[in-house]
């Protein structure tokens, strides 16, 4: 079934920018083993991409025409369904963090989508309300403590039902932002302090 979807993703990221149509960076997994992650190519080739933010936000990135749509509906993601495959990754557990990110050890494997990922669903957005100077400290003291906590909690009570539910309110997120929304108000004031 997702079969078609990976192919025509592949094929439109081919057709509008130049360059890989698979975008490969390195992430920490299940206790601390590094792997390669797989990801439809969103922003477009340079010749140094180690001078991109760590953080991605709305507006700091440049995107190639079919970026951002591949964002907001996660498309970018499928190919991570080889990382499954390959035994790197589950569909459902805390996201695999960049080595320069990680905190603490995941003692599952990570996954597509968890907790943290349907309650910062438009991650990008929320940060790109932050002053970009700001951005990196604002994640590292704020946004990277939630998730940890909510990956925490995840990890000390997943159940086959609570993955089916993530799976399902994955899916949903796409159309309902409702959770960043509510916590934009307590993020934004921890800015202002």
């Amino acid at each position: 079934m997702a079969l078609p979807i990976l192919l025509a993703t592949a094929l439109a990221v081919r057709i509008t920018s130049r360059g890989p149509v698979l975008f490969r960076q390195q992430r920490v997994g299940r206790h601390h083993r590094p792997f390669t992650i797989y990801k439809f190519r969103t922003m477009p080739v340079t010749r140094n991409n180690g001078d991109r933010p760590v953080l991605t936000t709305t507006a700091n990135q440049a995107f190639t025409p079919i970026g951002p749509f591949l964002r907001r509906w996660k498309l970018d993601e499928l190919p991570q369904l080889l990382n499954v495959l390959l035994g790197d990754m589950s569909l459902v557990g805390p996201r695999p963090k960049l080595p320069q990110l990680h905190a603490g050890q995941l003692t599952c494997r990570p996954g597509i989508t968890g907790r943290a990922t349907v309650v910062f669903a438009r991650e990008e957005c929320a940060l790109s309300a932050i002053p970009a100077a700001h951005v990196g400290p604002y994640y590292r003291d704020v946004v990277a403590p939630l998730k940890q906590q909510l990956d925490e909690n995840y990890m000390a009570s997943a159940t086959f039902t609570s993955d089916l539910d993530l799976i399902l309110r994955s899916v949903a997120r796409r159309f309902d932002d409702s959770e960043i929304r509510a916590l934009l108000p307590a993020l934004e004031s921890t800015t202002t302090h």
